[in-house]
């Protein structure tokens, strides 16, 4: 940002065109060298990109693990939580299934008692 605003004045206080041309060319020119020596030293501006392509590359790796353990995580909780419901809805089933049996019997019963009294209420009144 420093660079950018000297650039800047120096452009803004050129009188022409050209010069303002020339102050940016010059200062391309500049970074180019300062680059070039900067590779020479073993570094320059090919390694600077590539370790910090190599470093968002690892943050990235990092969020992706994460998210995928968090997901992971889930699933897990998930399944755990759907063998739960399934195990329950067995058992509910079989409840249902009981219960339906123990009332069909119930009302067996009663129709079997409910016959037996009518017959016995109806030889007393054909006794009678």
């Amino acid at each position: 940002q420093g660079l950018h605003a000297v650039l800047q004045e120096a452009v803004g206080r050129a009188k022409s065109s050209s010069a303002a041309l020339l102050v940016l060319w010059r200062a391309f020119t500049a970074v180019l060298e300062h680059a070039g020596q900067s590779e020479e030293k073993g570094g320059g501006l090919a390694a600077l990109v590539q370790r910090g392509n190599e470093e968002e590359k690892a943050r990235l790796d990092a969020a992706y693990r994460n998210q995928i353990t968090t997901l992971q995580n889930q699933t897990q909780k998930l399944t755990t939580q759907r063998r739960g419901l399934q195990e329950e809805l067995g058992r509910l089933r079989e409840d249902e299934m009981r219960l339906r049996s123990e009332s069909d019997m119930y009302r067996s019963e009663h129709e079997v008692a409910m016959n037996k009294y009518e017959k016995e209420i109806k030889l007393r009144v054909d006794a009678e």
